[in-house]
């Protein structure tokens, strides 16, 4: 990773500041995008550009995807209870800021996008072993809101050739 740039949207939170760390030990210049309102000022390492802006402000989402080889998705409304009553704002920031970083980093030529998707997508599994071949069954408005992410996110990739991978995160802890 050394001289590339990597962007971290989302990197002043918990998986996104590890991330961002695991990018700078192999060398990578990190940029993160973090509009600090689950994340805090002190996970972003001084090294780090921090772009505090949300997703949705078009000019500071250029100016953070300029000149990136990679761009690390992270930034999401997160809560499934919350998602329910927010709904319209779930969509907002997880459909539509998800499309934004998308364009943004198509326009910008980034070779690589990584989009954090969720176990939610799935919906109400049977215990024991969970298979990426089970069949996505989302049952709250966040569930929904990252398989419409992860549907954009394969459209960017056939027809404009962004190469791209979602991640279903299940349980994170540390």
């Amino acid at each position: 990773m050394t001289g590339k740039r990597v962007l971290v949207t989302g990197g002043a939170g918990f998986i996104g500041s590890h991330c961002a760390a695991r990018f700078a030990r192999a060398g990578a210049d990190v940029r993160i995008l973090d509009d600090l309102s689950t994340g805090s000022r002190s996970n972003v390492a001084a090294a780090w550009k921090l772009f505090h802006a949300p997703i949705a402000d078009p000019r500071e989402l250029r100016e953070a995807v300029a000149g990136c080889d990679v761009v690390v998705h992270l930034a999401a409304f997160t809560s499934v209870p919350e998602s329910f009553e927010r709904h319209v704002e779930c969509h907002r920031s997880n459909v539509m800021g998800s499309y934004d970083v998308f364009s943004a980093a198509l326009e910008a030529g980034v070779g690589r996008v990584v989009f954090a998707s969720s176990s939610s997508v799935y919906g109400e599994l049977p215990d024991g072993a969970k298979s990426e071949s089970e069949r996505p069954d989302p049952i709250s408005p966040y569930a929904l809101s990252k398989l419409e992410g992860e549907h954009l996110l394969q459209i960017f990739e056939e027809r404009h050739g962004l190469s791209s991978a979602a991640l279903r995160f299940f349980n994170v802890y540390g």
